[in-house]
């Protein structure tokens, strides 16, 4: 969908025009992407209206026929074309299900990191072909993650959700539906909520602040927002977006009443490009991490190609990165992509859950095992050490019998 945006955006695309490049910026157009996390129904689908103020998705799509909200079930991708001036911003929003529905949800923030990672990996590719004059750049620049206020903080599944996360992109933490909360109450939940990112070391735009960028807008993390395309005439004849209750009106743009404009502010204002930037970091990090495990695979296929034939059991040796770009290339060629992305899939920690928990239960089995053969063992020991006591007993009463037997007979002759 393509939007002329309004005025707020210009300073956002003009910034990439001088520092990227005229060309791309005017006919190309810069790439961002978001995504939006978060437990199911806290308006994430929703937010992508207010946040363009168009109707850009039917929301009645998202309602059961009794008016219930339908949970997001898949991952999907929702591209604007924003324009200002002829300058061209691509703007996508992947909207991904909703967690926390599920009997366990030890594992359920991982779709979304592995998304992430297959957005790392499919630029990476692209970077090793012959023409790279057409990348198509679909990595991800920031995660909206969605809180739900409690009076006990942060849950512990968004504690683990958001430590995963920050580890691979810009993780921005969003309030949803501030408007059902009093303004101590939000407050009380934001101080809960820095107190225990700083206890597990959940780190908001990390790359951002090393990069010695204005991180202000960090200090009013989490952003609190209220969704609502519905707009209301005040007292005093203003119309305004929010939402209409009887004591009034909760306003979308009213800093007083959510922090909306500060979140797009960050999205679409003065530091757009400083998210851009900053997942390079990111991708860099796991590019390297990636390619590792490329070369790692592709030495551990070599030495076995060396070692065929062979009778000889060579001790393991430490991998060793040639320095030729040519045996380099060699060495990842050892190891197809497919292969690759099937030792992608057994690191996935549900998947390494479900075999340690296998392990685990194997080795319980064998030690109850080993248990019972030892009592059986040592059983059989006592019955023979009976048996030995018995034979011993008989032994000498054989013995005393052939005694008495020679005396007797002494006696008779």
């Amino acid at each position: 969908m393509r939007i002329n945006f309004s005025s707020h955006i210009h300073c956002c695309v003009s910034y990439h025009t001088n520092h990227i490049s005229e060309r791309k910026a005017s006919k190309k157009g810069a790439q961002f992407t978001v995504v939006l996390a978060g437990q199911s129904g806290l308006g994430k689908t929703s937010f992508i209206n207010t946040l363009f103020d168009e109707d850009l998705l039917q929301l009645k799509d998202y309602y059961e026929e009794n008016g219930a909200p339908r949970s997001t079930t898949k991952i999907n991708s929702h591209k604007i074309e924003l324009v200002e001036d002829g300058h061209v911003l691509n703007f996508t929003c992947i909207d991904t299900p909703g967690f926390g529905d599920y009997e366990n949800n030890k594992f359920c923030w991982f779709p979304i990191v592995r998304y992430i990672e297959e957005q790392f990996r499919s630029y990476a590719c692209q970077e090793t072909q012959p023409d790279r004059s057409n990348l198509i750049d679909t990595r991800v620049h920031a995660c909206l993650y969605f809180l739900v206020p409690t009076a006990k903080g942060v849950s512990a599944l968004d504690v683990e959700a958001m430590k995963e996360l920050c580890k691979r992109v810009n993780l921005i933490p969003v309030v949803a539906k501030a408007d059902a909360y009093t303004r101590s109450e939000m407050q009380e939940f934001k101080k809960a909520f820095k107190e225990t990112i700083d206890a597990y070391d959940i780190r908001l735009c990390d790359w951002l602040i090393k990069e010695d960028v204005n991180s202000d807008f960090i200090e009013d993390m989490p952003y609190s927002v209220i969704n609502s395309a519905g707009r209301f005439t005040r007292a005093d004849g203003v119309t305004v977006r929010g939402r209409e209750y009887v004591w009034g009106i909760a306003e979308v743009e009213d800093s007083d009443h959510c922090d909306y404009l500060k979140l797009r502010e960050l999205l679409l204002g003065t530091n757009i490009l400083d998210l851009i930037v900053s997942t390079e970091a990111h991708y860099e990090m796991y590019r390297s991490d990636y390619l590792t495990l490329w070369l790692k695979k592709g030495w551990e296929k070599k030495s076995e190609s060396d070692l065929s034939g062979s009778d000889q059991v060579a001790a393991e040796e430490p991998m060793v990165i040639p320095e030729n770009p040519v045996e380099l290339m060699k060495l990842l060629r050892n190891t197809s992509r497919s292969e690759l992305e099937q030792e992608l899939v057994f690191r996935n920690p549900a998947y390494v859950a479900a075999e340690a928990k296998l392990r685990k239960s194997f080795s319980d089995n064998v030690l109850n095992q080993e248990a019972v053969f030892k009592n059986w063992k040592f059983g059989l020991q006592e019955k023979q050490a009976g048996f030995n006591d018995d034979i011993q007993i008989l032994h000498s009463t054989a013995i005393a019998l052939q005694e008495d037997i020679k005396a007797l007979e002494s006696i008779m002759s």
